[in-house]
């Protein structure tokens, strides 16, 4: 009895072992990131998480500028007369990961000219950004923060996605992640596209 206990216990900790090693690994890898992501775009592909149409838009009081990777600012009230898809994210964010190529996708499959994507990233290095980029083949216009961002878009959490009408009102808003490239979000964007 006590042999079989002193081998269940032995298989216990290898079985932990191994576990917490592949834990440790991909936590000190930095590849636990983009397993989570992984793991999360599966469940981005049932379609049960979307962007919510508001039904009071949101006037945004205040301007705000972004840099691009190259340097080029831009800024949000240039953007007037232009529907604005606004993506708030970060390379070590799972949930970002997990939505990132359905915006590809969207991005990819849905250009208008007045529709502006701006995938404002949050992260501290630019470099690391671009890395990640071209790891994942991504070609999303990539912008940072060049000025503190209007209360209206101001957010603890990420991903947060806005659509932002032609008169400058958050018509739509997504707090963390969700399906974008979608028949209904294109259908929903192309209304405010048409006004």
């Amino acid at each position: 009895m006590q042999t079989k206990r002193k081998q269940w216990l032995k298989k216990q900790i290898r079985e932990w072992g191994l576990l917490l090693s592949f834990v440790g690994i991909l936590y000190f890898s930095g590849l636990h990131t983009e397993v989570i992501g992984g793991i999360q775009s599966l469940f981005l592909k049932s379609g049960l998480l979307k962007a919510k149409q508001l039904e009071q838009p949101v006037k945004i009081r205040s301007d705000a500028k972004f840099s691009d990777l190259k340097g080029n600012i831009i800024q949000l009230s240039d953007l007037r007369g232009k529907v604005i898809l606004l993506n708030i994210w970060a390379t070590w964010c799972p949930p970002c990961i997990a939505e990132m190529p359905d915006l590809q996708r969207l991005y990819d499959s849905f250009q208008d000219e007045n529709l502006v994507y701006i995938f404002l990233s949050v992260d501290d290095n630019k470099e690391q950004v671009k890395e990640f980029l071209e790891r994942k083949e991504f070609t999303l216009p990539i912008y940072f923060p060049a000025s503190s961002l209007p209360r209206e878009i101001e957010s603890n959490t990420i991903p947060s996605t806005y659509v932002i009408d032609k008169q400058g009102r958050i018509v739509m808003k997504r707090k963390g992640m969700a399906k974008y490239n979608s028949r209904s979000f294109k259908a929903k964007v192309r209304t405010y596209l048409d006004e």
